[in-house]
């Protein structure tokens, strides 16, 4: 009722996936393709970064034990 602005969608909140570090960045449309109310991509990180993979696939599908959403490219420093 008040204009034809898009509402908020809470992706943290309505989905298992919430936008951290660098996925808070990028839009809608660069993971969920058309029409992006069905589109569920998947959550493994390589299904997105596969082609950043200087490991070739060597240890997993497991990113996220030496990665972080801050940045693929770096591992964690901890």
């Amino acid at each position: 009722p008040n204009g034809w602005k898009l509402g908020e969608f809470d992706h943290a909140a309505r989905t298992r996936f919430p936008l951290t570090g660098a996925h808070a960045a990028v839009a809608c449309a660069q993971c969920h393709i058309r029409p992006q109310n069905i589109a569920k991509p998947s959550m493994v990180c390589g299904s997105c970064h596969a082609e950043n993979d200087v490991h070739a696939g060597r240890f997993g599908t497991q990113c996220q034990q030496c990665h972080t959403t801050a940045s693929f490219k770096r591992p964690r420093t901890n």
